[in-house]
């Protein structure tokens, strides 16, 4: 069923890190599932099986040259637009039209969307780099590059999905960076991202949503100042704080957290299950899970470096652009550093989307490992 490259050359340690992340995950759904040791365990069995659903995907995925992957990245980038477009006629959930239901589970295009886009864009980035001598730098391949992400992005905001956005951005970035995109346009990119929030920032606080929907504004209206609306959207973040902070060093003791167990976390299996694990195994243990997230990183960096081509490089840096973003997000919102978008903890929160793509994504970086040595 697995080429015999996948065998020799498997990347261990890579999953041993996410086994310890997916172990973690369990442990804290378990806790964030019950209510003072009484609590419905549907969630955490459910996890389990995508947990096992999503290591068969990624060994799939590790099985498959990333080349082969490759020349059908046009065909899979088509279908994933064609996708993205249907899923807006859908009925929407907490006000987003990013899901398809299909009874027996759930479907978020826009998850497989940046596995998609990893794959079409380092393609097509490698196709430009090889054939123009100037590459990247040319403003009509930059021009290329930002359509080809561009439709995915617009599409992905009209549901509205203002995080997974936000994701694929920073993956093109690193994807051009890594393309030897001179300094100053980089700067020049880096520069407008930051003038542009603070004017986004400067207009929204003035009553002035843009382009964003009245509960997005509202969202980062908050995020500046929580207090704001202490008992609505800015209730989140404020009980997150409160739940981290009062797990000190060492945590209140798995299923003790008060915080946790009278239920006052919101979302505390999917976007906050970091403060669960903040609350009930402290600050030691939240230092344990960043240290793991960055020898993941790492690791990828590692795997990318020494990949047999750029095109492998391309794929491996957009995966570490991917997850990195995650987590940086995720805990960021968790501890009131920057908005609440949604965006769950790889490996950790419960959801099935989410880990499968993670997973897909992990055995696109094992292919490109597997397959170093090839000539």
């Amino acid at each position: 069923m697995f080429s015999k490259r996948v065998y020799s050359k498997f990347d261990y340690v890579l999953f041993l890190i996410i086994t310890v992340l997916m172990s973690i995950g369990v442990i804290a759904l378990m806790s964030a599932t019950q209510t003072f040791a009484t609590g419905d365990m549907t969630e955490v069995h459910k996890q389990l099986v995508w947990i096992i659903i999503s290591i068969i995907a990624m060994m799939l995925v590790a099985s498959i040259d990333y080349e082969t992957l490759g020349s059908y990245s046009f065909r899979f980038y088509v279908a994933i637009l064609v996708m993205l477009a249907a899923v807006l006629f859908t009925n929407p959930v907490n006000g987003a039209s990013s899901w398809f239901d299909l009874g027996f589970f759930s479907f978020q295009p826009s998850e497989v969307a940046k596995i998609v886009l990893i794959v079409s864009l380092a393609k097509h980035i490698n196709k430009i780099v090889f054939k123009d001598e100037m590459g990247i730098n040319r403003l009509e391949n930059i021009i290329k590059v930002l359509v080809h992400a561009g439709i995915p992005i617009l599409l992905i905001l009209k549901q509205p999905d203002f995080g997974t956005a936000m994701v694929i951005v920073a993956i093109i970035f690193a994807m051009v960076f890594m393309a030897n995109m001179r300094y100053i346009y980089a700067g020049i990119i880096a520069i407008t991202g930051i003038l542009g929030i603070g004017i986004l920032r400067y207009l929204i606080l003035k009553g002035n949503n843009l382009f964003l929907d009245a509960y997005q504004a509202d969202r980062i209206r908050v995020f500046f100042d929580p207090t704001l609306d202490p008992l609505g959207r800015g209730y989140n973040v404020l009980q997150s704080k409160l739940a981290i902070g009062s797990g000190q060093i060492t945590g209140m003791g798995l299923f003790q957290g008060t915080q946790t167990q009278l239920g006052n976390i919101p979302a505390k299996t999917t976007d906050f299950i970091f403060s669960v694990i903040g609350e009930e195994l402290g600050f030691v243990f939240c230092t344990i899970v960043i240290v793991l997230f960055v020898l993941l990183l790492v690791r990828c960096i590692h795997i990318a470096m020494t990949a047999r081509d750029f095109y492998g490089t391309l794929i491996v840096i957009g995966v570490t652009a991917m997850i990195g973003v995650h987590v940086l997000v995720n805990i960021g919102m968790t501890i009131g550093l920057v908005p609440v978008t949604g965006i769950p903890l790889p490996f950790i929160s419960y959801g099935g989307s989410s880990l499968l793509t993670n997973m897909m994504a992990i055995g696109l970086v094992m292919s490109v490992a597997a397959n170093r040595s090839s000539k």
